[in-house]
C-alpha cells in the first residue's frame, strides 16, 4: 500500500473454522429437500439432481475443512476425500455433475431418462454417506 503497511499481514491469522457440524447439517437438509422434491414431482428432476450435487459438494468441502488434514474446495470434493468419499459410482457422479452444469450454465446435453433414473436410485447411498459423516462428527 501507499503507506508501506502490509494489509494482508495486518489482518492476522484467520479464525479456526468452527461451524463444520452445523454447515454439514444444513447441506444435508438441502439434500433432503431436493430428494423430497424428486419424490413429489417429475417437473424439476434435473434441477433437483443439480441441488443434490451442490449439497454433496458443499457438505464434503465443509467436512474436509473442519475435520480433515487437507480441505478440498473443488467441484469434485465429494469424491476427493479418500476413504470418506461418497460411495457412488463415477457414472452417477458424472450425471449429478452434468445436472449441475446444465442448471447453472446451460451447457451440455440433456440428461436421458435412464441417467436420471440411475442417479435417483443412488440417493439412498448419498444420504447414508452424509449421515455417517455427521455421526463421525459427534465422535470427534
Amino acid at each position: 500500500s501507499q503507506d508501506s503497511s502490509n494489509f494482508l499481514s495486518d489482518l492476522g491469522s484467520p479464525s479456526v473454522y468452527a461451524d463444520g457440524e452445523s454447515d454439514c447439517v444444513k447441506f444435508y437438509e438441502i439434500f433432503k429437500s431436493a430428494c423430497d422434491s424428486i419424490n413429489e414431482t417429475e417437473l424439476s428432476r434435473v434441477f433437483d439432481l443439480s441441488t443434490v450435487f451442490l449439497a454433496m459438494r458443499n457438505f464434503a468441502s465443509c467436512y474436509s475443512l473442519a475435520y480433515l488434514e487437507r480441505p478440498d474446495f473443488s467441484r469434485r470434493s465429494s469424491i476427493n476425500i479418500g476413504a470418506l468419499s461418497v460411495p457412488i459410482n463415477r457414472e452417477v457422479f458424472d450425471v449429478l455433475e452434468s445436472a449441475r452444469i446444465l442448471c447453472t450454465r446451460g451447457v451440455g446435453s440433456s440428461l436421458t431418462e435412464l441417467q436420471v433414473y440411475t442417479a435417483i436410485k443412488s440417493l439412498t447411498q448419498i444420504e447414508c454417506w452424509m449421515k455417517s459423516l455427521i455421526r463421525r462428527i459427534d465422535k470427534v
